[in-house]
């Protein structure tokens, strides 16, 4: 079951959480944003450091000067076409949540299907190599990871060709636990690469330049 944004069904004192909220979607109905109200209720709920059912209860609490402050900023930048997902610092996938930023690809629901295939194979394989090619946020070799029991002795490498993108999959590796079950590095595709690997997945882009300047989120993304 789905639910919609949060119905506003009393009118808001001003300056109160409805009320932003209210001011939030409907800043972001003018723009090419397809989910303003979701969006808008994200970025106010990343603001407040709340969940949907607290944002629910308090949607007739006063916002304090700086929240709305931060939330303005946050909904003129969305505004701007930058990602909710960069502006929050957060994607989750496969059930993990995942820092992400400029520096490197939004993880997106549809690699989870590549994702689970690569568990299933792996899982069968107790001494498997896997090398995860332009890893990024290290969403598709944490995953994998995590997913592995304690004694599952295989060898997972994530590597990418940007530093910035490595120091997030880093953090994101140490925040899931998986220093000991996932090596990083620094290079080009394969270049550096030296031995054998069982299995290697690359879900880099490809989207062609004229795709990505019909859409603006994207174009905001890494190429």
């Amino acid at each position: 079951m789905t639910f919609g944004p949060p119905t506003i069904t009393t009118a808001p004192d001003e300056g109160s959480v409805a009320n932003a909220l209210r001011a939030g979607r409907g800043r972001l109905s003018l723009t090419r944003t397809e989910t303003p109200g979701l969006d808008a209720e994200v970025l106010l709920r990343h603001v407040l450091g709340i969940d949907r059912t607290a944002l629910f209860v308090r949607l007739q609490e006063p916002m304090s000067p700086d929240a709305l402050a931060s939330y303005t900023q946050l909904i003129d930048a969305r505004a701007a076409d930058v990602p909710v997902a960069y502006l929050i610092g957060m994607r989750e996938f496969m059930g993990h949540a995942f820092a992400v930023g400029p520096d490197v690809l939004i993880p997106r629901p549809e690699t989870e299907i590549l994702v689970e295939w690569a568990i299933e194979w792996v899982r069968g394989r107790a001494g498997a190599s896997v090398l995860d090619v332009g890893t990024g946020s290290g969403s598709i070799a944490l995953s994998i990871a995590a997913a592995m029991s304690p004694g599952w002795l295989g060898r997972i490498v994530g590597s990418d060709v940007s530093s910035e993108a490595i120091a997030i999959a880093a953090g994101n590796r140490a925040q899931l636990g998986l220093d000991h079950r996932v090596t990083l590095v620094q290079g080009s595709l394969v270049s550096w690469l030296t031995d054998r690997v069982d299995l290697l997945i690359a879900n880099l882009p490809y989207l062609r330049p004229d795709q990505i300047a019909g859409n603006p989120q994207l174009a905001a993304e890494p190429r």
